[in-house]
């Protein structure tokens, strides 16, 4: 992953808030962005997003809205070209494209989190936004001109790069001066995870990409989206077809740490429920089958697994962060949403709820 834009796109390494917070106390206003490059904010996303779904009219190319501020078809393929440009530049070869799912999960937590820094006052001069952009062009090796004529090519112009920086640094800020200042040492990424898990709590997000507004989607109290999705080995499994049985619904990925921890509790759970009409259905985030069975058979896991390829399932079951859970009753219905990792007991006080009633 690169490393210019991982203060919004989760990652595997957890280690980030102690070395950052050090980093930006040492380096000031400048150092900051850079510092939380290599990992401050990490793990916002994979910890855990539940978000609020309204029924609204908004215009029909808006795919997202974050607290009333909407993300349009438009700003999405601008984000979508700013990362893949300056992955390229940073890395000094063509990058992959990311998802529209990918880049949707990145904006709509990073505005989430500038909407923080913003309610704090934190507001950064064009001088800081500037001077954070030579260091990045120092430090990755490329020139001003370079950076102008790739944004150019992608047809950006350095509005949407010092929009993008002025984000990074305002949060990175908040982060550090807000979120971490009282915070014990040993203790960073714990306060990280519980103040991102409340921001998110908190937000009332509505996702629309492909779903053209009309799509049902998943809301506790009411019959679960089916789908039908295929197994590592190919064979398909229908949600609707497991109706008579309580179920798990899990939305995990290979790379999402917490999704990790959980997983020997889930199997557990399992192996306690199974035969009493209980099952799992751990739904991955767009990985190669080869990918999800390995990691199955590594975690030594027994329920079953299914592959989003397209992420319109994450969508429909409003997933923006890693885990999600559902529980979803033997008529069909769903009873308890979880958002981010459960715990032992959290996961028995759901399903012993619905395996007596």
């Amino acid at each position: 992953m690169p490393k210019w834009i991982k203060i919004e796109i989760a990652d595997t390494d957890d280690d980030g808030p102690d070395r950052s917070r050090k980093q930006a106390e040492s380096s000031g206003n400048d150092g900051l962005l850079l510092g939380v490059l290599a990992g401050l904010v990490v793990v916002l996303i994979v910890a855990g997003a539940g978000f609020l779904f309204r029924d609204r009219i908004f215009g029909s190319d808006v795919v997202a809205v974050v607290n009333g501020e909407e993300i349009t078809q438009q700003g999405l393929a601008k984000e979508k070209a700013l990362f893949v440009t300056m992955s390229s530049l940073t890395q000094g070869q063509t990058v992959p494209s990311p998802s529209d799912f990918d880049i949707l999960n990145q904006m709509i937590a990073g505005r989430l989190k500038y909407q923080a820094a913003q309610s704090a006052g934190i507001n950064i001069s064009t001088t800081a936004v500037e001077n954070q952009i030579a260091e990045l062009e120092a430090q990755a090796g490329f020139t001003d001109a370079q950076a102008e004529s790739a944004l150019a090519q992608a047809g950006l112009d350095r509005s949407v790069l010092q929009a993008w920086i002025r984000r990074q640094i305002a949060i990175s800020q908040y982060v550090s001066n807000v979120v971490l200042r009282s915070a014990p040492a040993g203790t960073e990424d714990a306060v990280v995870r519980t103040w991102s898990n409340n921001l998110q709590a908190q937000a009332d997000v509505e996702i629309r990409l492909g779903s053209g507004g009309t799509q049902q989607t998943a809301k506790v109290g009411e019959p679960a989206p089916d789908f039908t999705l295929s197994t590592p080995d190919g064979e398909t499994l229908r949600l609707s077809d497991l109706r008579g049985q309580t179920v798990l619904l899990n939305f995990w990925a290979t790379w999402c740490p917490p999704c990790k921890t959980e997983m020997p509790d889930m199997e557990d759970l399992y192996q306690k429920y199974k035969d009493q009409g209980f099952t799992i259905v751990a739904v991955d985030q767009q990985e190669s089958p080869a990918a999800v069975q390995d990691f199955f058979d590594k975690m030594n896991l027994s329920f079953q697994s299914v592959i989003d390829p397209t992420g319109e399932t994450f969508n429909v079951y409003r997933v923006v962060a890693l885990p999600t859970s559902y529980f979803i009753d033997s008529d069909g219905i769903i009873r308890f949403q979880h958002r981010g990792m459960m715990t032992r007991e959290q996961m028995e006080n759901y399903t012993s709820q619905l395996i007596s009633d």
